[in-house]
């Protein structure tokens, strides 16, 4: 199952890069448990995508991300 996950980046969250902002989402996911599919291989990583990077002192209230769920989760 695919999820689109909209998010806005403002305040101070303007300064942090685009790399950074993958790995915050990455450790949220795991935090709260999120059934995340993973790849395959040797070094497996979560299947998520991001849109066009936002320029480091831009803000936006419409950036996206699409995560693959292993199984559905109640919203």
């Amino acid at each position: 199952m695919k999820a689109r996950i909209k998010f806005r980046k403002f305040g101070v969250m303007k300064f942090i890069g685009h790399l950074d902002v993958m790995r915050f989402f990455q450790k949220a996911m795991r935090r709260a448990q999120i059934p995340i599919a993973l790849s395959g291989g040797y070094s497996p990583h979560m299947i998520m995508s991001f849109a066009q990077p936002l320029g480091v002192g831009l803000t936006s209230d419409g950036e996206y991300m699409d995560v693959e769920l292993k199984a559905p989760i109640a919203s």
